[in-house]
């Protein structure tokens, strides 16, 4: 009984060796599948268990051999030509061409078949097929770009048609490292002007801000800008306007502004998170200058932003009232 398991056991681990070997693995594939011609089987059960052979790909349900021209060689890719070229060769439709290097250039590698494989040498500029030399102005020196001119200016000078002209710096302003720009920029508290630095000039209660848009400065908290013309009287035109609407020197705290006025919140009210106007206590809604209570009907309670009601459920508002659906 004990000779007959062994035996059992002996002739499994020889069935299995045998299924690993290339021979056993290719019958069992043909049992299983179709292996075309120019392919082998494999164990892997994608594609039906077998793949192409080395110079062939898939088309369709066969294999077929990959065209590789001369200077060519075969790479492992299942996308693409399925070759590239040589060194010293660059694509061209379906062949591999000499690169042609012109004088003061240098091969480069590339796969591309949109470039010439190669490239000039520092201090050159391609110009069709030909490497030519970049002509650098006085007080200008050769860049590291691909692109453009070639060449920079020294610091303190700009390009200007060609050449790289001295930047002229106005009283309070300084270099800057930009060539997009004039090349200098007003130190803080100036602003540009022209080709000039004007002082930026601050009312009471009023701070410079780093900006070169607006008028180079900004209320303290609590204050808000407003036209000269409207004076300490500014709080009082604004009163004067109906509920929501703004007075022009209401208004001028958005467009500009001479002088800082102190924003002071009517009752029931307090300074925003801005520091720039107020709001209305919980349960008050803005009218005009002041806060009035907000008037909840009955079956309603304060909104969410709580400047207004809202119908309890399950009741619906009609006009002033909730009413029952």
């Amino acid at each position: 009984m004990v000779d007959r398991v062994l035996s059992g056991v002996l002739l499994g681990i020889v069935g299995l060796s045998l299924l690993g070997s290339p021979a056993v693995a290719q019958t069992a594939a043909v049992a299983v599948g179709f292996v075309p011609d120019n392919a082998h089987a494999t164990r892997s059960s994608f594609r039906g268990g077998w793949e192409c052979n080395w110079g062939y790909r898939l088309s369709g349900k066969a294999c077929e051999r990959i065209n590789v021209p001369e200077n060519a060689y075969l790479v492992d890719a299942n996308y693409g030509t399925g070759w590239e070229c040589a060194r010293g060769f660059r694509k061209s439709n379906e062949k591999c061409l000499p690169v042609v290097v012109p004088t003061n250039g240098y091969f480069v590698e590339s796969s591309s078949s949109f470039d010439d494989g190669w490239a000039c040498e520092y201090g050159y500029q391609r110009d069709g097929q030909s490497c030519v030399a970049i002509v650098v102005p006085a007080n200008g020196y050769l860049s590291d770009q691909g692109y453009g001119t070639g060449w920079k200016c020294d610091r303190g000078y700009r390009p200007s048609g060609g050449t790289c002209a001295a930047v002229k710096v106005p009283a309070h302003g300084y270099l800057s490292e930009t060539e997009l720009d004039r090349g200098w920029t007003c130190e803080r508290g100036y602003r540009a002007m022209g080709d000039a630095c004007a002082e930026i000039r601050l009312p009471p209660h009023a701070r410079l801000v780093d900006s070169v848009f607006g008028r180079g400065w900004e209320c303290a908290h609590g204050f808000k800008a407003v036209d000269a013309s409207c004076g300490t009287d500014a709080e009082a035109k604004a009163r004067s306007t109906q509920d929501g609407a703004a007075s022009a020197c209401d208004r001028s705290s958005s467009v500009g502004g001479d002088i800082c006025l102190r924003i002071e919140p009517p009752e029931n009210a307090y300074l925003d998170s801005s520091g720039q106007d107020w709001k209305c206590a919980r349960g008050f809604h803005r009218s005009g200058d002041q806060c009035n209570a907000v008037e909840i009907p009955a079956n309603a309670h304060l909104s969410n932003a709580a400047n207004g009601w809202e119908c309890d459920t399950p009741f619906e508002q009609q006009k002033n009232a909730c009413v029952m659906r």
